[in-house]
């Protein structure tokens, strides 16, 4: 990534609304000239508590990771930059489009490697009541970080022929649009047993499906992707030094 341009938008509860650009000539003029091209679209979802700290306000446990309408977003997207395929009819399959989520992340989402110390340090900590409370207070420790993500093919497909919508009154779901003209598909999909009594990582799972004005989890659409910052840049773009 070479730079990041920020469109005319108007900013909703969740997510935002992309307005006409009357510089988008100007900007495809611009990535043109230095041999660039859109690769994918970032946005924020921060929150902060009382005390101005940053919150894990995104996690499947918390409720969900991406919402609604930042689903929708991302099939639109994913929809207008299609990836070309020779093997395809239409001449294009997929799309290599990201998005990138800019949240609040627990310490607890970090390598492997340093979970393995943490488990060790653990162990130790166990024998001091006095390091068991500084673990528990770390735990909670949040920074700000980033999650790549893409929508399945499904996802694409179902915004794009609009079988599927956002809900107005539940951002964590996903509705299937009512039509008396067209056919509406019904949506499978795998959820646990909501009033299971046990720990929820052990509920069974069970499979439901979502009819016209239904609405329905839409996890399974997220797919994640790695990101990662190179140790060297090759920038096409001129970078002026002012001493």
């Amino acid at each position: 990534m070479e730079a990041i341009y920020e469109p005319p938008q108007k900013n909703q509860k969740q997510g935002s609304k992309l307005l006409e650009d009357k510089n988008k000539d100007k900007v495809d003029e611009f990535l043109k000239f230095f041999g660039l091209e859109i690769i994918g679209f970032i946005f924020t979802a921060i929150e902060v508590n009382d005390k101005k700290e940053t919150q894990e306000s995104r996690s499947i446990d918390k409720g969900y990771l991406v919402s609604g309408p930042e689903y929708i977003q991302a099939a639109k997207f994913q929809n207008a930059y299609r990836n070309p395929c020779s093997k395809s009819t239409s001449g294009e399959f997929g799309s290599k489009f990201v998005s990138v989520m800019v949240t609040g992340i627990a310490d607890e989402d970090e390598p492997n490697e340093e979970k393995d110390k943490k488990k060790d340090e653990k162990k130790d900590e166990k024998k001091n009541d006095l390091k068991i409370e500084e673990r528990i207070e770390k735990k909670k420790n949040v920074s700000i970080g980033t999650r790549a993500f893409q929508v399945s093919n499904q996802c694409e497909w179902l915004v794009r022929d609009k079988v599927v919508r956002a809900n107005k009154k539940d951002f964590s779901v996903l509705e299937v649009r009512k039509s008396k003209t067209n056919y509406v598909p019904r949506i499978l999909f795998t959820t646990t047993i909501e009033d299971y009594k046990g720990e929820k990582q052990y509920a069974p799972k069970i499979q439901k499906e979502a009819n016209e004005g239904d609405s329905f989890p839409p996890e399974f659409f997220f797919i994640k992707l790695a990101d990662s910052i190179p140790k060297k840049t090759n920038s096409p773009i001129p970078k002026l030094c002012f001493s």
